[in-house]
């Protein structure tokens, strides 16, 4: 047992020893960085490099060339061991990736567990959670699995916790892998009817397509400009300045393999460890309430790179209801070296600008987004993966009314960039749509009550009356009850979040959406015969026939009817979403047959010429037509 004591004792001392840090990074006067000692400020080696970051655990990450390494204490690298990617040591041990796949290293430099997995978390209590193949895993420090997790997302562990999301639920996970809630599966909104737009539903008003392809719904870069370039942090009246230089691309809407990506909502192009996951964020790549294409703007790669993609929007003269919405995520990694400003820091810009007013941009719809530790309060959360390093945004609505830009030429632009020194990346998802639409109503007749929508993307409504005096109800989506009189006008104030758009007035006139009903016109038909009555039918109405008699089916909009007396029919047609009916009617008007009465059978002699036959009815006004069945004899008129 003592020399059990002994050999930790040495262990320990070692480590103290070894991971000892006895140098700071120092910058030199072009912004590179080297290595001096703490006590004599001489420099530890000739080694210099792009970038530096503080020590953690004994060892500071290093890039240069593209790469990150580690430095130890002594301010000399640790084996030549350089990555895509690297995590900070944790328990010995640290994450390193290389060519999109992460395993691990020791304080020597030497991969002690495979490149082979798609996600990783750094150890703690000596284990990590992994993910390869399409599954999860805790593994301990030689690379042997523990236990394969039934997740399909893992968060991470906080004090001994990890939120976990399997099948539509979120739960809770204890460290020995044990699933120990279940929350019940979120509601999910259908979005493609949360703005009904059949005139059967909201009366006269529709909303209007959008601008061809400005939604990515082509698959393609139809009607977008796409841009790369570069970003720098030069100094511009003595304050170092973020200064991204891009140039269209040739042709301008041919994307840039990998910086410009557009993801299908069911399938990426491009592959990612989770699928239509976020790989950093856990968020989806297309947005819930968006079109079936989003655009990756930017990528996980190093190099100062900066991209951005723009679309000219042409608003028509006397648009009355002109908007765009668009959605965006972001995903940065923030530098922690305190040598970074703000303006070396990787950042995402969203901008509308007015093409005819010289290129001024709209001020409440622009706004851009910096890597800082103050991203919290813009809505930015600490990655699961790397909750030191990566912040990411999830998707956010921003809706934009265009109606006082109405006969003018609109540019909505896109950009994200890296970080100046080139060894931070940052990116972005956007995505456009639900254009031209504003406030709206649904219209109820039994109980009397009136649905208001308002737009998406908003923190605040305030619903008016017509002369601002009394605040008829908040929220995007209030019901009155009774609805208002026809015709009424009411306004919507709408406040947006914090740099998610333009605080606007948005008007609405209350309409009594009753359905469109029409019998026909009236029909004549002789006893027994029969005829089809009313008119084409709309999607979503029910129709009831009265009376149901002698109607082929009296809950169809168009039966045959075959009534054996004048009939008059009522048609009356519901709406089932408003509860609203109207009625009509229609004549069927029922002619008798002619009186025929048998004639007996006569006798005449042969070669007579004439012999007459006589007929009387009741039929007056009736008109006679008689055949003979033997042609060689002919009929005379009487």
């Amino acid at each position: 047992m003592k020399k059990f004591y002994f050999l930790f004792f040495i262990l320990l001392l070692s480590h103290n020893i070894y991971s000892q840090v006895t140098v700071v990074a120092k910058e030199r006067s072009d912004k590179t960085y080297e290595f001096i000692h703490i006590d004599s400020k001489q420099k530890v080696n000739d080694l210099i490099w792009q970038e530096t970051e503080s020590f953690v655990n004994g060892f500071a990450k290093v890039f240069k060339d593209g790469k990150w390494g580690f430095v130890n204490g002594s301010g000399f690298p640790i084996a030549n061991s350089f990555y895509n990617s690297i995590n900070n040591f944790s328990e010995n041990v640290a994450a390193v990736e290389l060519n999109n796949k992460w395993g691990f290293i020791n304080e020597s430099g030497k991969i002690v567990i495979p490149i082979e997995y798609d996600i990783v978390y750094d150890f703690n209590e000596n284990f990590a959670t992994v993910y390869k193949n399409n599954k999860w895993f805790f593994i301990n420090k030689k690379g042997q699995l523990i236990k394969q997790l039934d997740v399909n997302i893992f968060w991470g562990f906080t004090n001994g916790i990890a939120k976990i999301t399997k099948g539509e639920q979120e739960g809770l996970m204890n460290v020995d892998g044990e699933i120990i809630s279940l929350n019940p599966p979120k509601k999910k909104i259908d979005y493609s009817n949360y703005y009904p737009t059949s005139s059967s539903l909201l009366g006269a008003r529709a909303t209007l397509p959008c601008p061809p392809n400005i939604d990515f719904e082509f698959n393609n870069f139809t009607n977008w400009i796409c841009y790369r370039g570069t970003v720098a942090a030069p100094f511009i009246g003595g304050v170092r300045t973020n200064v991204i230089t891009v140039a269209a691309n040739v042709p301008p809407t041919t994307p840039t393999a990998t910086r410009h990506t557009i993801y299908p909502r069911v399938a990426p192009t491009v592959a990612l460890p989770l699928g239509p996951l976020d790989p950093w964020g856990f968020f989806p790549t297309n947005p819930p309430d968006g079109s079936n294409f989003a655009l990756r703007l930017g990528n996980e790669s190093t190099g100062a790179q900066a991209e951005r993609v723009s679309y000219l929007i042409n608003v028509p003269a006397g648009a009355t209801d002109a908007s765009i919405t668009y959605r965006y995520a972001v995903v940065f990694q923030d530098p922690t070296s305190p040598a970074h400003l703000p303006a070396e820091k990787p950042q995402f810009t969203a901008k509308l600008f007015d093409v005819a007013a010289g290129g001024a941009s709209v001020p409440c719809a622009t706004y851009q987004y910096v890597a800082s530790a103050n991203l919290a309060a813009n809505g930015f959360f600490d990655s699961p993966r790397n909750p030191a390093l990566v912040r990411y945004k999830p998707w956010t609505s921003v809706f934009i009314n265009l109606s006082s830009y109405a006969g003018r030429t609109m540019r909505l632009e896109f950009t994200t960039a890296d970080c100046t020194q080139g060894a931070h990346w940052g990116y972005a998802y956007v995505d456009v749509g639900n254009c031209n639409i504003t406030a709206n109503m649904i219209y109820s007749c039994n109980p009397s009550s009136v649905s208001l929508l308002g737009p998406p993307g908003f923190q605040t409504y305030n619903w008016w009356n017509s002369n601002y005096t009394t605040l008829l109800g908040t929220g995007q989506n209030p019901v009155l009850t009774p609805a208002p009189p026809i015709g009424t006008i009411v306004h919507v104030e709408v406040i947006p979040f914090a740099n998610n758009g333009c605080i606007d007035t948005l008007d609405v006139t209350i309409d009594n959406t009753d359905p469109s009903v029409n019998a026909g016109p009236d029909k004549t038909i002789c006893l027994s015969d029969s005829v089809r009555i009313g008119t084409a039918s709309t999607v979503g109405n029910t129709y009831s026939w009265s009376p149901a008699l002698y109607l082929s089916n009296p809950n169809i909009a168009t039966p045959n009817a075959s009534p054996p007396v004048t009939t008059t029919y009522y048609l009356t047609v519901n709406n089932p979403v408003t509860n609203c009916s109207k009625t009509d009617s229609v004549v069927v008007l029922v002619k008798p047959l002619p009186d025929v009465t048998p004639l007996p059978d006569q006798i005449v002699c042969a070669n007579t010429n004439t012999t007459a036959i006589n007929f009387s009815g009741a039929n007056i006004g009736a008109t006679y037509n008689w055949t003979n069945s033997n042609t060689t004899t002919g009929l005379a008129a009487s």
